[in-house]
């Protein structure tokens, strides 16, 4: 305890023992130097922020927020299995999510002509072939020992905070295909777009709090009653620089 306390700043053991009995309340650069301590992720340090945030809450409204935000910022469910995908290729155009998404359908089948005759927006024959053949071979899709078309992994997803160029690729693909999807009827999809006020050093908590989005979005969605595919696209960016507004 002491060397902890030595090495957050603190004078003594005992100011740690206080704030832990929540009777002193922690500053910002102490509760960093005490996670800097310890082996955390990302998601586990905006985590413990938050809950340190709560704690320190002076009224029962801001608990309730905290309690909201906490609930959201949770970790995910352990049969939640991840992959990080290691071949960026896999990235070099949206049909291979849109794939790996369509083999949760119920009526999926791996074919060239079934993919084209379910999708909105035209893919060359030649590319969905291609995608197909790639899945298989990295075995984000496999065949079970009845021949039915299954997913190992539940969420496939990039690296996070990293520029991959292939990934902007990407990006920039799922936008064109956004621009399409404008003349869709309102009851076919959602547009949420709006501008927002925030401190610089609440990013990463806004990052976090729309990456959890795509849990609980997942949690909505039943085993059994897939029958479309949806593109969801999550995304924030500044429109002010920031330096304009130092003094």
């Amino acid at each position: 305890m002491n060397l902890y306390a030595k090495e957050a700043g603190f004078n003594s053991s005992v100011q740690l023992i206080d704030i832990l009995k929540r009777k002193k309340n922690i500053s910002d650069g102490a509760l960093r130097k005490l996670i800097s301590l310890v082996e955390l992720d990302n998601s586990e340090k905006i985590y413990l922020h938050a809950l340190v945030a709560k704690s320190q809450s002076r009224s029962k409204e801001k608990e309730v927020m905290y309690d909201l935000l906490l609930n959201d910022l949770k970790p995910d469910d352990k049969n939640c299995i991840v992959y990080r995908i290691k071949n960026v290729d896999l990235f070099s155009h949206y049909i291979y999510m849109t794939i790996l998404s369509m083999s949760e359908l119920h009526s999926f089948v791996p074919e060239v002509n079934y993919i084209k005759e379910k999708l909105i927006f035209d893919v060359d024959d030649s590319l969905i072939d291609s995608a197909l053949e790639i899945l298989f071979h990295h075995k984000l899709l496999e065949l079970d020992k009845n021949g039915e078309v299954i997913k190992p992994y539940k969420i496939v997803s990039g690296k996070t905070d990293h520029r991959i160029e292939k990934v902007e690729v990407y990006y920039s693909m799922v936008l064109d295909l956004a621009k399409k999807a404008i003349p869709l009827t309102p009851e076919e999809r959602e547009f949420q777009c709006f501008s927002l006020p925030i401190a610089k050093d609440k990013l990463s908590l806004a990052k976090e709090i729309i990456r959890k989005c795509r849990a609980n979005l997942d949690k909505l969605v039943d085993k059994n009653d897939k029958d479309a595919v949806y593109q969801v696209n999550l995304m924030m960016f500044p429109l002010t620089n920031q330096e304009s507004f130092k003094e």
